[in-house]
């Protein structure tokens, strides 16, 4: 996890200039971003069942009618697909692992989002590199930075600092004249 630390303080001041959300609108996000991470979960996971059909049903036909040509096309397809699966799958896991802690306001919840974030880029760089799909890239890259965006808006509900100092607030006395 320490890794993460030193990409948050590289990212973060990117996000320092930036238009920032009014304080509701973040109070709001940080109350509510553990039921949108669920939501996202329970979509990512019916996206990775139609990826999973898709990729072996046209893998298959691929092999089964393509002759040797259809065979590599197939296998390098399967690749691909197995190989987005699996970080799609590691992102819902790490979402999942996230909804209690960010339910909770844990900096680990905050964390894990992060991680996720962070996955996310790098499966945009390597379906770059394996299909050279320029516009998805592009498209990729700018959820990630939204999610960033919207990340780091709210990162200050979820540290340590903001926590203790919320629940440690003393009220303050108004003096009389």
């Amino acid at each position: 996890m320490d890794y993460l630390k030193k990409i948050e303080a590289y990212v973060a001041p990117w996000y320092r200039n930036v238009p920032h959300l009014p304080e509701g609108g973040q109070r709001w996000l940080a109350d509510n971003i553990w039921w949108i991470v669920l939501a996202f979960v329970i979509l990512g996971a019916f996206g990775v069942l139609s990826l999973l059909t898709v990729a072996f049903v046209g893998g298959a036909l691929l092999t089964a009618f393509g002759g040797a040509v259809g065979a590599t096309l197939g296998g390098l397809a399967m690749l691909f697909a197995l190989v987005t699966l699996s970080l799609a799958i590691a992102n819902l896991v790490i979402g999942a692992l996230a909804i209690n802690p960010l339910k909770n306001r844990q900096e680990k919840g905050w964390t894990l989002l992060l991680m996720a974030s962070v996955i996310s880029a790098g499966a945009a760089v390597l379906a770059l590199l394996l299909a050279f799909d320029l516009f998805s890239f592009i498209r990729d890259m700018m959820f990630v930075a939204l999610g960033g965006y919207l990340l780091f808006e709210i990162r200050r509900y979820f540290t340590a600092k903001h926590v203790n100092h919320e629940a440690t607030k003393a009220p303050t006395i108004q003096k009389t004249k």
